[in-house]
């Protein structure tokens, strides 16, 4: 496979995908199979593997509560609340005023947002291409 291939956000959505399938058949006989495979994505197996004891091994909701890492919680949290608002028909909010790409001056007068400072930088496959989050996110909806 091409170097180029690894900046692709295509090659990088279908490979992140494909994985995320994976964990999800790995702990498919769990009553949820969500919260195990995002957090095994997130933290690695060996810190899920760790997190099931008890209740924790088979349900969902014991074993987010049982989650070793605050981040990790949070991670699985909030793409399962995605998860939920898209099989319910709704989009993402939109960003409130601090999340917002901060605009600033350039040299020549022009304002410029900090998406296309950054785009500047990347590789031309990656350029204009912000919906990377979303797409996993939406490939999560059964």
């Amino acid at each position: 496979m091409p170097e180029a291939h690894l900046f692709d956000p295509r090659t990088n959505v279908l490979a992140g995908t494909w994985y995320l399938a994976k964990l999800i058949r790995r702990y498919a006989a769990t009553d949820d199979p969500f919260p195990f495979a995002l957090a095994d994505y997130n933290a690695g197996r060996g810190n899920v593997l760790k997190w099931m004891h008890g209740d924790a091994r088979q349900r969902g909701d014991a074993f987010r509560a049982a989650i070793g890492f605050e981040s990790t919680r949070r991670y699985v949290d909030s793409v399962l609340a995605r998860r939920t608002r898209y099989a319910e028909g709704g989009r993402l909010p939109r960003p409130r005023r601090s999340q917002a790409p901060r605009r600033r001056p350039t040299g020549g007068g022009r304002t410029v947002n900090s998406f296309s400072v950054l785009e500047e930088k990347l590789p031309p496959t990656t350029r204009g291409n912000r919906r990377c989050e979303a797409s996993l996110s939406h490939r999560l909806v059964p």
